[in-house]
This record gives C-alpha cells, sequence and structure tokens, in this order.
C-alpha cells in the first residue's frame, strides 16, 4: 500500500494528516527536554517526540517550558523544525510521500527538506515506537490548494476569476 500524507508547518499551527483521517492540530513550538526533567504527561496535541537522540516536547506544553522555539521564531522551514513536526503526526507505521504546503516555493528550502525527510526514521511519540520510511517530498502552493478546492467544492464560479490571499493562519478567498 502507498501512503499520502500530507503537512503544514504553519507560523502558529502545524496540521498533518494521512489521507482519508482526521488532520493532527499542534501549536508550532517545540522545546529540547533531552537532558532536563521538565516533562509531565504526554497528550495527543501536545506530544513528546524521540528523534535523533533527542526528546523534545511540542505544542501547546511546549510553550510552558524555558525557551521554547517558535516556527515564527526559529524559521519553520528548517529542517530541525519540519522533521520533529512531521513525523510526529505519524502515529502508524508509514511508508510514502509527504506533500507539504509551503507559502511560497523555494528551491533550496525544498532540497533542505528532502533531505532532511527522504530517508528511513524510528521515532517515539508518547512512548510508542514507529517506523517511516519516506520517499517522495511534494510542494504545493497553499494558495494553490485552496482555490482548487473551493472550485471543487462548488464554492467559486469556474467562470469567475479569483483572488487569493494568503493572511496567515489558513486562506482567505476574494
Amino acid at each position: 500500500m502507498y501512503n499520502i500524507y500530507f503537512a503544514d508547518i504553519g507560523n502558529f499551527t502545524s496540521i498533518t494528516a494521512l489521507k482519508g483521517e482526521k488532520p493532527r492540530v499542534m501549536r508550532s513550538v517545540f522545546q529540547d527536554v533531552t537532558y532536563t526533567s521538565a516533562r509531565d504527561y504526554d497528550t495527543e496535541d501536545s506530544p513528546s517526540v524521540k528523534l535523533d537522540n533527542k526528546v523534545l516536547v511540542l505544542g501547546e506544553r511546549a510553550t510552558k517550558q524555558k525557551n521554547p522555539q517558535t516556527a515564527a521564531e526559529r524559521g519553520k522551514q528548517l529542517p530541525e523544525f519540519v522533521k520533529p513536526f512531521t513525523l510526529a503526526g505519524l502515529r502508524q507505521d508509514f511508508e510514502g510521500t509527504v506533500r507539504f504546503l509551503v507559502p511560497e516555493r523555494n528551491h533550496w528550502e525544498e532540497d533542505a527538506i528532502r533531505q532532511t525527510l527522504i530517508a528511513d526514521h524510528q521515532v517515539t511519540v508518547n512512548g510508542k515506537s514507529y517506523k517511516h520510511r519516506i520517499k517522495n517530498v511534494e510542494f504545493y502552493l497553499e494558495t494553490d490548494v485552496a482555490v482548487v478546492n473551493s472550485y471543487k467544492k462548488g464554492f467559486l464560479d469556474m467562470e469567475g476569476d479569483t483572488l487569493a490571499i494568503d493572511i496567515g493562519g489558513g486562506g482567505f478567498l476574494h
């Protein structure tokens, strides 16, 4: 079976979903707690993630730790941010393609993300281990996806013109 996994790492919120499943939403904040005891209970939207010999807390719980890193501050396109948020959303073993929504196309950032993700990964999320084999990473413009979806659902007239403006936190159509 060939799986498709969708990811939108935003400045405020990260959304991930396997095709046909309910999306997982997390605050785009992480904290490395590898060498501290700043861990409390794990939740679905604020998991603990063991990856590459590090223990990270993601989501809302990370905001309560000392010196958390946010996507807006750190850079949501950086591999050290993309990797844990992408893999934390997968709660079953996975083999397939990751499709990323991006605000603009950038050859350098896309290559860095591909080099980080196209591989075999072992990750532990909330105490449960998963194996992921990412074979390909594809990139789609956020505004294009919003417009195409709106046409398909009949929200937009096929004969009219559409201007899509991404104001952050989701697409906004005019």
